[in-house]
């Protein structure tokens, strides 16, 4: 099943910088107050302290009158609430790595890199984002109104996305070609707040298969050149094998390495406890999850 994806170019058109949008989310008529003094933002803008209208003795006034024009609006106070929840622990902007998603948990809300608008997608409300290798480019959980989450991708317009999939129980397959360079990376959609590159060192994680306890992919290690004075008469490719369990958050490691002639291994699972590995000239082996740590 092929994911929705996203693909901004970004400079496309004039976007508001961070600086800007804070102002904007501060002064608006509907104002989110809660909290948005203590976030600190990239320019670190501060906001000046307003007196609050409920404080006072027309407090208990205004808000039987913001009651009233709620209940006529058809607006319940509980979706209010849920809408816009005043707790301590919420953030105005979050950071992550280099960039700055705002506001927290806001339909509609952006991530920003150094002050300028990357990606935005209401109604949706993006979670979090997972940096790719190069500048300006990465992955991000958005989440529905209905709190349906996806996986998409923000490349740059010189890059070319050439797929994203979904594979099943939250985990996507992406390949991408980002300045020349080919990336296969494997993505985890964790509860529905973080997303996770299940193997960050490499960009060649391919093959996933998933199963009934979990999902099975492997990555190309190593490339080993055809030298027949060593015994090697046809070019190989390394392979390790590793598997992402679905009750488990860590990814678990097939420590010896597999030889084949392509740089490909067909995975299947022959039982919840038992992956099979085919190489290209029909040799098979069957592999127990005790053996991966």
């Amino acid at each position: 099943m092929m994911a929705r994806s996203e693909q901004t170019h970004v400079g496309a058109q004039p976007v508001p910088p961070l600086a800007l949008a804070m102002t904007r989310f501060r002064t608006s008529a509907n104002p989110i107050r809660h909290n948005m003094t203590e976030a600190t933002a990239p320019d670190s803008l501060t906001f000046p302290r307003r007196r609050s209208p409920f404080r006072g003795a027309n407090g208990p006034r205004v808000l039987a009158m913001l009651a009233t024009i709620m209940l006529a609006g058809g607006v319940s106070a509980a979706r209010a609430v849920q809408e816009y929840p005043s707790n301590p622990t919420h953030r105005g902007v979050v950071d992550v790595d280099v960039y700055q998603v705002f506001p927290e948990n806001r339909a509609g809300n952006g991530v920003y890199y150094q002050g300028r608008l990357m990606v935005s997608l209401p109604p949706e409300t993006i979670r979090h984002v997972m940096p790719l290798p190069k500048p300006g480019r990465f992955a991000y959980l958005a989440v529905d109104a209905e709190g349906k989450g996806r996986i998409g991708l923000l490349l740059q317009p010189q890059d070319k996305q050439i797929r994203l999939n979904a594979v099943g129980n939250g985990f996507y397959h992406a390949i991408m070609t980002i300045d020349g360079v080919v990336y296969k990376k494997l993505y985890r959609m964790v509860e529905g707040r973080t997303v996770v590159d299940l193997l960050s060192s490499s960009k060649t994680a391919d093959g996933p298969t998933p199963g009934e306890r979990g999902l099975a992919f492997y990555h190309v290690s190593a490339a080993l050149e055809s030298d027949p004075t060593a015994g090697n008469l046809e070019k190989q490719f390394g392979m390790q094998i590793h598997v992402a369990l679905y009750d488990e958050e860590q990814v678990r490691h097939y420590e010896f390495p597999v030889y084949n002639r392509l740089p490909q291994l067909t995975l299947s699972w022959t039982d919840p406890e038992h992956i099979t590995y085919r190489l290209d000239d029909g040799r098979s082996e069957i592999l127990s999850l005790s053996q991966f740590q």
